[in-house]
């Protein structure tokens, strides 16, 4: 997440250095060291693991990803676009498409982890698809559509418990 942070906020235009420095984590020493030098897991945690832990680190952008797309979808189908616009949208179209303050936070958003899943993707390509790049079909659009709920519920879940664990060790 910290190197995430960091590569978030080095996209910004006018950002020239981006220092992440983790606070209040048992681990703070090394993963600030590791962000700092780009390293990944294996080398910023040496001995921890085999592998340097990419399947992981995929699995968890898969899930920013359909997080994300989730709350862009059910926000734009608020605002009127119909299900099967979804399914053959390009991102160049989403890109394009006028929004509100809200729904441009939320589609940069989107759009910063599409990006990532998608790295050198071009803006003809498909705007919405599953984390593997299959295009979504517009029979089976409520059923993606609770899937990848189901995947933000639990990723908020997962917060709540962060959350509180935090309050409780800051309140001891």
């Amino acid at each position: 997440m910290a190197s995430d942070m960091r590569d978030a906020v080095t996209e910004i235009p006018w950002v020239q250095n981006v220092q992440v420095e983790l606070l209040d984590h048992f681990s703070a020493e090394l993963i600030n060291r590791g962000v700092a030098l780009r390293q990944d897991f294996r080398d910023a945690f040496p001995g921890e693991t085999d592998d340097d832990l990419s399947a992981l680190r995929q699995t968890f952008l898969g899930k920013a990803y359909q997080r994300r797309q989730e709350l862009l979808i059910r926000h734009l189908l608020e605002k009127g676009c119909p299900p099967v616009w979804f399914t053959r949208a390009s991102l160049r179209e989403l890109l394009s498409l006028p929004l509100e303050p809200e729904g441009v936070a939320l589609r940069n958003l989107y759009v910063f982890s599409w990006r990532r899943i998608r790295a050198g993707g071009a803006e003809e390509s498909l705007a919405f698809t599953t984390v593997d790049g299959t295009a979504l079909e517009p029979n089976e659009f409520p059923n993606y559509l609770r899937r990848v709920a189901n995947v933000r519920r639990n990723a908020e879940f997962n917060g709540f418990i962060c959350r509180g664990l935090l309050e409780a060790r800051n309140s001891a």
